[in-house]
C-alpha cells in the first residue's frame, strides 16, 4: 500500500481487496475492510467519517482513492442535498471494474490486527486526508 500526492489529486493505492464492512448512517461513518490473507496477515481499513453521500459497490479490488471529478462531486452533492457551510471532500475509489464515490469530511487508511472481525483501535495510520 502506498500514499502519494500528485498535483491536486490526493491518492492512496492498495493491491488488496476491500469490502463494504460497515456503514452507519446515523453516525455518518463508512468502513471498507481488507481482511488478512496469506500475503497480508493484517487487516487494512479505509475509514470515512462525516459521510454525507455514497455511491458504492460492495467490493473493490486494488483501489485507488483520489479526488473525484467536478461532475462526480456535483452528482454526490445533489444526492446528499448538502447545505451550504458544510465542508466535504468528494472522493473516488477507482478500480479496473469501476468507480465508487464518497462525499465525506475525512478518510483514513489504517493497518491493524489479524482478526477480520476485530476493531482497529490503535491501528497504524498509513494515510489520512480531511476537508
Amino acid at each position: 500500500m502506498a500514499a502519494e500526492e500528485v498535483g491536486s489529486e490526493i491518492r492512496f493505492k492498495s493491491s488488496r481487496i476491500f469490502r463494504m464492512w460497515r456503514y452507519g448512517v446515523g453516525h455518518s461513518q463508512l468502513l471498507l475492510r481488507a481482511a488478512p490473507s496469506g500475503a497480508e496477515p493484517r487487516c487494512a481499513d479505509l475509514h470515512f467519517d462525516g459521510v454525507a453521500a455514497v455511491q458504492l459497490g460492495i467490493r473493490y479490488v486494488a483501489p485507488e482513492v483520489l479526488l473525484a471529478t467536478e461532475r462526480e462531486r456535483a452528482e454526490l452533492e445533489a444526492l446528499a442535498q448538502s447545505g451550504a457551510g458544510v465542508r466535504h471532500i468528494a472522493l473516488a475509489l477507482r478500480t479496473e471494474a469501476g468507480t465508487g464515490l464518497v462525499l465525506c469530511r475525512g478518510v483514513r487508511a489504517l493497518l491493524g490486527g489479524t482478526d477480520p472481525f476485530g476493531e482497529l483501535e490503535g491501528g497504524e495510520v498509513l494515510w489520512s486526508y480531511r476537508a
